[in-house]
């Protein structure tokens, strides 16, 4: 996942550094050494691709992504062979080179870096210096557009990485919650039927003993002999009782969420779930997986940084609501995570929507136990 808030100071700072190019063209224009009017139409058309790839890339299609960062690219080759000793003007071959490498593979950032060289040592050539100051200007800006685009690859394998494990986490995480409630219910069962066969049977003897005993008997002695029926049978009914509590026992939902919850590294999840909802089974399995796709699809698509959780019971039905802080999207194309929340809670007779606005909001629904 990305740090989003870094993202945002970086690409202030570059946004400012590339305004800040007009400033020596508006103060010596004969710096151009084409027509200033065209600089300036490249510059705007830098201006354009620096807010599309920078500021707007998380909004638009992969189509508008690539018409945004081939605007960026064709006006920073344009800029640097019109005035490539204007203020800092090889800047934007780095931003182009930086920029290329979120969206081209590493060919075609290759060829962006290459071009963009050819475009800086026709531009020096056109001017007035010597040979050795123009072969040491394309080389040092060709080593730090590669270093740059090596750099931001190399973050990107680390974000994407961190991410991946943040994911698999979760999902370890999620099957472990499932793990242990099931292996926690069989434990249940396991005593429930200990309790039922060996001490529900011992009882039922010890009962029928006392029975007839209470007919061989009298006086005092007739007298214990009843009592001691009758606690055996409150003790018969005490196993009763218990054996059927560990038997409907519902399962710890809560604990297990908040254990899903806690393996989304770098995510910051609210998780609110009402007091002892009367989950069972099946309810328990899809709502704890619906969760573990809800924080896998923050960590992985989302680029979230805040998950707000909420587990409550309407009218019959647990409702699991969760709500993000991502980018969201115009065109919402449900994916095999999305298609298994929908599965899960129909197979159970509940029902799920989706809405990407202002971040994702899903909403699951299944019966109550």
């Amino acid at each position: 996942m990305v740090n989003r808030e870094s993202e945002v100071w970086a690409s202030a700072v570059l946004t400012v550094l590339v305004v800040a190019l007009a400033v020596p063209v508006a103060l010596l224009p004969e710096g151009v050494t084409g027509p200033v009017g065209l600089w300036w139409v490249a510059y705007v058309a830098q201006l354009v691709g620096v807010l599309g790839v920078l500021w707007f890339a998380e909004l638009l299609p992969r189509a508008w992504q690539l018409a945004a960062l081939g605007l960026l690219v064709s006006s920073a080759w344009a800029l640097v062979l019109l005035a490539p000793f204007t203020g800092w003007m090889p800047f934007v071959l780095i931003l182009a080179a930086s920029a290329s490498v979120h969206l081209l593979t590493p060919r075609g950032v290759g060829a962006v870096i290459a071009v963009g060289s050819a475009f800086l040592l026709v531009g020096l050539l056109l001017t007035d210096v010597p040979a050795g100051y123009v072969a040491m200007m394309v080389v040092l800006y060709t080593l730090i557009m590669v270093v740059s685009a090596l750099s931001d690859r190399a973050q990107l394998v680390v974000q994407r990485n961190r991410t991946e494990l943040a994911v698999l986490n979760t999902e370890l995480r999620s099957t472990q919650a499932l793990l242990e409630e099931s292996s926690r219910a069989d434990e249940r069962l396991r005593i429930s039927r200990d309790l039922h066969d060996v001490m529900g049977h011992q009882l039922t003897a010890l009962i029928l003993e006392l029975e007839v005993a209470s007919h061989r008997t009298d006086g005092e002695a007739h007298e214990h002999v009843v009592t001691a029926r009758g606690i055996a049978r409150d003790l018969m009914d005490d196993v009763r009782s218990t054996v059927a509590d560990q038997r409907s026992v519902p399962p710890d939902l809560a604990t297990a969420l908040h254990q899903v919850a806690g393996g989304a590294t770098g995510l910051d999840v609210t998780l609110t779930v009402e007091a002892e909802l009367p989950t069972d089974g099946p309810a328990f399995t899809a709502l704890v997986r619906c969760a573990q796709e809800v924080v896998t699809n923050a960590l992985r698509h989302a680029q979230a940084t805040r998950l707000w959780i909420d587990v409550s019971c309407t009218d019959g039905l647990i409702v699991l609501t969760a709500q993000d802080d991502g980018v969201g999207s115009r065109t919402l194309v449900p994916g095999n995570g999305l298609a298994g929340i929908c599965e899960r809670t129909e197979e159970l007779g509940g029902s799920a929507e989706f809405r990407s606005h202002d971040g994702f909001l899903v909403t699951a629904r299944v019966p109550a136990a």
